[in-house]
């Protein structure tokens, strides 16, 4: 046995060289995809708003000022990392232009500081009834951001896409 080490050295180096580097690469895989970095799962990105937390009664304030107004029938308002998430139902007498006017308005429910440590989504919806076509919209305020984006709100027929056709011949 002794003889047969001796005759193969260089192979049982090789062979233990390949061992242990498929080890350690183990280690540092299980280690990077398993156990992770040892941070959360935003890593710092949220150390900017640990000054500027906004609190559990805070945002039942908030979401209270939002309901008082007539045109709202239901508001919700949930907080994740750095976004604000607010959706906003509203009853059948308001214009969508209105609604994205009470939206940009109630940015102002929220102090500067938290303007600029927040992103903001908006969430507006109404049913439509026989008065109301309804709408569903979402906008976006962005933390460098000084306004709403808003989506394509578009409402697209059966007739304006056979006009687009018509003119395409």
């Amino acid at each position: 046995m002794k003889q047969y080490f001796h005759n193969n050295r260089v192979a049982g180096l090789l062979l233990a060289t390949i061992f242990v580097s498929i080890i350690i690469i183990l280690v540092f895989t299980l280690k990077y995809f398993y156990f992770g970095n040892g941070q959360t799962k935003y890593g710092d990105r949220l150390e900017t708003i640990a000054k500027v937390n906004i609190s559990a009664t805070r945002q039942k304030e908030l979401i209270t000022k939002l309901k008082n107004n007539e045109q709202v029938a239901n508001a919700k308002l949930q907080i994740t990392g750095k976004i604000v998430y607010i959706t906003l139902n509203f009853k059948a007498k308001i214009t969508l232009i209105e609604a994205q006017s009470f939206a940009l308005t109630t940015l102002d429910y929220f102090s500067k500081i938290e303007q600029t440590s927040y992103d903001f989504h908006f969430s507006l919806n109404q049913e439509a009834t026989k008065d109301s076509p309804g709408f569903i919209i979402f906008g976006v305020k962005n933390i460098k951001g000084t306004n709403l984006v808003w989506n394509n709100n578009r409402i697209v027929d059966d007739s304006s896409m056979q006009e687009d056709k018509d003119e395409k011949k």
